[in-house]
C-alpha cells in the first residue's frame, strides 16, 4: 500500500515530489526522520519540531490530497467537506478512524 506516513530511513524522492514539487521544504524532510501529518489548511507545510521528526500539515481538500491521498487512517476524528467517514474502530488502546478524499 502506498503511504506517506512512517520512518524513513532515506527520504523517497517519488514521495517528496508529490508532496513538495518545488522543494521549497527539502531541507526540512531531506533526513533520517519519523513523518507525521498534523489537519491543516491549504497545500502542505513541512517543519522539524525536533530533529528526527518531520511533520506536515493535512487538508483533504488541497490539490496534494486530490492528486494523491484516496484514504485517510488516523486516531483522531477528522471534519472536511472532502473526507467521507468509512468507519470507525477500537484497536489497542486508540480508536481509529478512516476516511476517503473526494
Amino acid at each position: 500500500m502506498h503511504a506517506f506516513n512512517g520512518v524513513q530511513t532515506y527520504p523517497p524522492e517519488e514521495m517528496w515530489r508529490e508532496i513538495d514539487p518545488t522543494g521549497r521544504y527539502e531541507d526540512a524532510w531531506n533526513r533520517l526522520a519519523n513523518v507525521n501529518w498534523t489537519p491543516g489548511t491549504g497545500e502542505p507545510v513541512v517543519s522539524n519540531p525536533y530533529r528526527d521528526q518531520v511533520s506536515v500539515t493535512f487538508d483533504a481538500c488541497s490539490s496534494f490530497a486530490q492528486r494523491h491521498v484516496q484514504y485517510v487512517l488516523t486516531d483522531s476524528p477528522l471534519s472536511s467537506s472532502c473526507l467521507t467517514q468509512l468507519g470507525d474502530y477500537r484497536q489497542g488502546g486508540l480508536d481509529m478512524h478512516i476516511y476517503r478524499v473526494r
